[in-house]
């Protein structure tokens, strides 16, 4: 007779500071208690998610759980001058995952998951320093995997798995633009048809894709107590279709880019934008590859630690920002925000490392506490960090508890992510009709957030 055991998992509260990286190690309420330490993590569903050669460790015929969280961040700048801070709006995502497993035979085993790996979204809604270099953005990533692991019936102390899915993208981003308006809105700017005044108009552009995903993973129990693992998890390259359009109304400033305008710039201005289209950025959605080695130490049946080092290599980048277009005049963003070493403001090629640490104490039959600590360099250097896609580097603690009863296993999970707070001479300027001209003001970044998961799992043994 087949048994099953139901466990429930629920993860009460997981914090995060999100101003910094947007990746998501893992999703799941088991994983984020660890900080992501798990690619060698036998025994673990949740873990298999990460590295599918440890669904050959697991010990039941098959296994499922899912889970439901909302992942809420916030990024905030200040200039620095008039101690002015902003922060930013639309701060939370629905985060569901899930994961299943099948054993079909001592070596071979099947699984699949979905989870999210990126997520990065603000809106400052206008009027932030940096909105002629963006002033809002969402880029959310969900990976869907099949996944298949082998174990070698002569050699079960090693394992290899391999899993293909799909991951679904959605983009959307926006910009403040500025114009001058010609006294004739159906004439460019001359000596006979001088400027009004200035007329910005905020844009949007959106769009999704979807793109193959793959992940190869290895494991080695070298002894009861030594086990190695490493994953590799694919990036990708596509091109979204894209489509913009402006947002809210216009706002008008005089020829200097303060103040009013001229008595008619408001009606000229009108005249000009019923004239106008936008017109989507040009460029591709990049997201970098990754590599985990990890090494499981279990000195006891108490304790159990793990360590893992990875790398990002690839390019980061998001299209270019949308422009406006009127007769043979095209307006688009003013400068970059370099992302070294390329010129372009939304791309960086910047090969990063990281680490997790995490530990599972079994304190008896029923009881698991879990903590976790993990670092990534930053993909830009301080000088090119901006609100819109982050860049310092960043740091996890994370802590959780365990409680099997009550027909289920309970799981709390806590973390912390703090990003370095970083002072940038690039955000700050004005646009007036001579074009626009950085400030030097220096802008401070920062950002804040929360991640709360629930979730439950059941056993077939």
């Amino acid at each position: 007779m087949q048994r099953s055991q139901k466990y429930f998992q629920f993860s009460l509260f997981s914090l995060a500071l999100s101003a910094q990286s947007p990746w998501l190690l893992t999703s799941d309420p088991v994983g984020i208690s660890r900080s992501g330490a798990q690619v060698a993590f036998g025994r673990n569903l949740e873990a298999s998610s990460f590295n599918p050669a440890l669904l050959t460790t697991l010990e039941d015929k098959g296994s499922l759980f899912t889970s439901l969280g909302l992942e809420m961040q916030s990024t905030q700048q200040t200039l620095q001058s008039s101690q002015t801070t902003l922060y930013s709006f639309d701060r939370n995502r629905s985060m569901p995952t899930f994961g299943f497993a099948w054993k079909i035979s001592p070596s071979w085993s099947l699984g699949a998951h979905s989870e999210y790996i990126l997520s990065r979204h603000l809106d400052f809604g206008g009027g932030s320093f940096s909105r002629f270099f963006g002033d809002r953005l969402s880029l959310v990533s969900r990976q869907t995997m099949a996944q298949i692991a082998f174990a070698p019936s002569a050699y079960p102390q090693f394992s290899v798995g391999i899993g293909v899915g799909i991951l679904n993208t959605d983009y959307s981003g926006g910009l403040a633009l500025r114009s001058a308006i010609p006294a004739n809105p159906n004439l460019p700017v001359s000596v006979s048809n001088p400027s009004l005044g200035m007329l910005e108009q905020g844009l949007i552009q959106q769009g999704t894709m979807k793109s193959l995903a793959f992940q190869l993973g290895g494991r080695w129990a070298m002894n009861p107590r030594w086990s190695m693992g490493f994953a590799y998890q694919s990036g990708t390259q596509k091109r979204p279709s894209l489509s913009s359009q402006m947002s809210g109304a216009p706002s008008y400033f005089s020829n200097n880019g303060f103040g009013n305008p001229l008595v008619g710039a408001e009606t000229a201005g009108a005249a000009l934008l019923r004239n106008t289209i936008t017109r989507p950025g040009l460029g591709d959605i990049e997201l970098p590859n990754r590599l985990t080695w990890g090494i499981r130490y279990r000195p006891n049946t108490v304790l159990t630690m793990e360590l893992d080092i990875r790398r990002m290599s690839g390019r980061f980048s998001i299209p270019d920002w949308p422009s406006l277009i009127n007769g043979t005049r095209t307006i688009s963003s003013p400068s970059v925000l370099s992302f070294a070493p390329a010129t372009n403001s939304l791309r960086s090629g910047r090969p990063t490392m990281g680490f997790s640490f995490g530990a599972d104490i079994n304190l008896s039959p029923a009881w698991t506490i879990r903590m976790g600590f993990s670092q990534d360099e930053s993909i830009l250097s301080d000088a090119y960090v901006n609100p819109i896609l982050g860049g310092s580097s960043s740091a996890t603690f994370s802590s959780g508890i365990s409680y099997i009863g009550w027909g289920g296993e309970w799981s709390l999970g806590y973390q912390v992510r703090q990003s370095k707070d970083v002072e940038s001479k690039t955000l700050d300027g004005s646009w007036n009709t001579g074009g626009f001209n950085f400030s030097g003001t220096p802008v401070r970044v920062e950002g804040m957030g929360h991640l709360i998961a629930i979730g439950y799992k059941v056993r077939f043994k």
